[in-house]
């Protein structure tokens, strides 16, 4: 592979051109094995790490790239004061104290992953895709329950 850079978020990955099937990568560095640093030139040297950074929700690309809008109940305004979703983010306190955070960028599924996190203050998710993949976790996540073995 070519590295290319390394994004940093709640995990850590290593962005890199996979020269085998000829596409970037995101690599965990935690599963990074007997890395060997070449002397070669990197032929990508013109990918710009902020601008695929600044496209997906942390390391994560999948295709869909829409504006994000989570509204937040009051109670959750000192824990957003200095939380960042994305870079693109921008912030507004509704009228009934309520926090509304806009984003654009990759990964619907990533982003209702992190939906989940904030789930006990979020009031309103948009746009539908969003609200289809919170759906989709749940109904997978309802199978699970359902085949679990039942406790004593």
């Amino acid at each position: 592979v070519s590295p290319l850079g390394i994004i940093l978020g709640p995990r850590a990955y290593l962005v890199a051109h996979d020269e085998e099937i000829v596409a970037l990568r995101n690599y965990a560095l935690t599963g990074i094995k007997n890395l060997n640093i070449c002397a070669d030139n990197n032929t990508h040297a013109n990918f710009d790490i902020d601008a695929f950074a600044h496209r997906s929700f942390g390391a994560f690309h999948d295709g869909i790239f829409e504006e994000w809008i989570l509204t937040f109940d009051a109670k959750a305004v000192p824990m957003l004061e200095h939380y960042e979703f994305h870079p693109s983010q921008e912030t507004q306190i509704l009228k009934g104290g309520e926090v509304e955070i806009r984003f654009s960028c990759e990964s619907v599924k990533e982003i209702a992953y992190e939906c989940f996190r904030w789930s006990e203050h979020l009031i309103s998710i948009q746009p539908d895709a969003l609200n289809l993949a919170v759906t989709q976790i749940i109904n997978e996540m309802g199978q699970v329950i359902k085949q679990a073995p039942k406790l004593p």
